[in-house]
């Protein structure tokens, strides 16, 4: 078995000029006519503190950027045998739909060829857009094969929810290729980011993520994801987790009460949750983040849902072992047995 699997570390692509030799001829030409000199999502902001910490910052354009520096900070002092690669990239959000589909391709091509290719415990997310539902589907089919990608990754805030069937032949492909769903926090800001309207601060963008997640996993139960699709696997990455038993109990409790409207739901939501969706420990919304885990295992009656993260570069927390108290048994439970079943792919190539 492996030591450990880093569910969510986030290398940083510095310039677009880095994109240049993957794009074909065309769009080759049109991204040096339109000078594009950043993908950066204005969600996550790179010179906001969030963006480096625990002595991760290396002097680079941005915080991930640094192949060696990741390697050595996450697989070499981590320990760990494998770490998943997302990709935070504003592509995904462009509006113009093929500008966004050559850009995707693109980054995963040099994700493939800067990141994964360098050393054989980094393992990879393909960035999508679901602007360009074909285009999705074609990179996904595309990269199949490539057993080093083991996710696709879609983000939190979008202009329709992620349960519509318009996105479904994206969830109908990951499935025929036993990829994982993704979600992770990251919008274009075409709606406001918040049920009441637009913020004033950052603060409150950030502390509203937890909703936006209940709203997407709402989403993809009630229209009938997870029965159309029962193999599919979806991780939350970067939720804050200790909303979702709360969250499980209340649309569990209302849904027994309008059932009547989704004849189609064989299960609770409940139920649903534990067998399909898994959620990465970083961050914990809990003073004490040990004991939070603990009692997020016995509220969501599960302890097969959770998956470690560091979150490599964002500065999520300051103690270099984020689950100091933990027992021996949940430590192997979260850095392995979890990861290996929320993604097949990384499973299957890990021999485990």
């Amino acid at each position: 078995m492996p030591k450990s699997i880093d569910c969510d570390i986030h290398p940083a692509l510095a310039s677009v000029k880095e994109l240049i030799p993957f794009l074909d001829p065309y769009w080759r030409e049109m991204e040096e006519s339109r000078g594009t000199n950043a993908l950066y999502m204005s969600s996550y902001p790179p010179a906001m503190p969030l963006s480096a910490g625990l002595g991760w910052k290396t002097g680079d354009p941005l915080p991930g950027a640094d192949v060696e520096a990741v390697r050595r900070q996450v697989l070499d002092v981590g320990g760990c045998d494998a770490a998943i690669c997302n990709l935070l990239s504003g592509a995904a959000m462009v509006a113009n739909p093929y500008y966004a589909a050559a850009l995707c391709r693109a980054m995963n091509d040099w994700l493939a060829e800067t990141w994964l290719a360098q050393d054989r415990r980094f393992r990879g997310s393909l960035v999508v857009s679901i602007n360009n539902v074909p285009a999705a589907v074609e990179e996904i089919e595309r990269r199949a094969g490539d057993y080093r990608f083991v996710q696709v990754l879609l983000y939190l805030g979008g202009e329709t929810p992620l349960g519509r069937m318009q996105f479904w032949p994206i969830y109908e492909a990951a499935e025929k290729a036993d990829f994982t769903i993704g979600i992770h926090p990251g919008t274009a800001y075409r709606h406001a980011p918040t049920p009441t309207g637009w913020p004033s601060f950052r603060a409150e963008d950030y502390a509203n993520i937890p909703s936006a997640f209940e709203s997407q996993l709402m989403s993809l139960i009630s229209e009938g994801v997870f029965q159309k699709f029962p193999k599919l696997r979806v991780v939350l990455l970067e939720s804050g987790v200790t909303w979702l038993p709360v969250f499980m109990w209340r649309y569990a409790k209302l849904w027994r009460g309008t059932r009547r409207e989704t004849p189609w739901l064989d299960r609770s939501p409940e139920e649903i949750i534990r067998q399909q969706v898994f959620a990465s420990l970083a961050p914990v919304d809990a003073a004490d983040p040990a004991r939070g885990i603990e009692q997020l295992c016995e509220a969501a009656g599960s302890d097969g849902m959770w998956l470690y993260a560091s979150d490599h570069p964002h500065w999520q927390f300051d103690d270099p072992d984020p689950f100091r108290g933990l027992s021996s048994s949940l430590r192997e439970k979260f850095a392995t047995e979890n990861p290996c079943s929320a993604y097949p792919r990384i499973a299957r190539i890990l021999n485990v």
